[in-house]
């Protein structure tokens, strides 16, 4: 029994980088590859064993559903994966990365090192990484709660006091 599509269909790509069928919040992974048909299955599929299934001709582009039944609700996308880099500061340390914001090492221990952000005792930040010791860009944990947007460049002179005080008012204003 095959249905035309009639929600909305658009290509995502996955945490790992193939590209997988979004059909009405669904993903769908490409299962096999004959001639001009691309079959595509659920995502749940072998976690769930959800039988939902569509065909793709490549000639076209046309997708028609084989089997339209999901056995789970909708499912949030994964995380992908935080942009992880090393830096050398100017003072010649090297720094960690990550999403743009900047970690400094805190402490090296046998197999891993723990990263504090760049703005832990200017601003009070919380976010914390920890890294494989061995294998560099291994991120073991990673506490991304920033309470400030990422720092690119230094800061001009007063600058940190004005952020300081506008922090110290916006916790005024939410305690009244």
């Amino acid at each position: 029994m095959l249905f035309k599509t009639s929600g909305s269909v658009q290509y995502v790509m996955s945490v790992k980088g193939s590209a997988q069928l979004m059909i009405n919040g669904y993903t769908f992974t490409r299962h096999i590859v004959k001639d001009d048909t691309i079959y595509w299955r659920c995502t749940q599929f072998r976690a769930l064993r959800c039988p939902a299934r569509h065909r793709q001709r490549r000639s076209t582009g046309e997708v028609e559903v084989v089997w339209p039944h999901h056995n789970h609700d909708i499912l949030e996308r994964r995380k992908r994966e935080p942009e992880v880099t090393y830096i050398t500061s100017r003072k010649g340390t090297l720094q960690l990365e990550i999403d743009r914001y900047r970690f400094t090492r805190q402490k090296i221990c046998k197999s891993t090192i723990r990263w504090e952000c760049l703005q832990t005792k200017a601003l009070c930040c919380k976010a914390r990484a920890t890294t494989n010791n061995a294998v560099r860009g291994a991120v073991y944990y990673f506490n991304n709660e920033h309470n400030h947007p990422p720092q690119m460049e230094r800061r001009k002179a007063g600058a940190l006091r004005k952020l300081k005080q506008q922090q110290a008012e916006q916790m005024l204003n939410n305690v009244l």
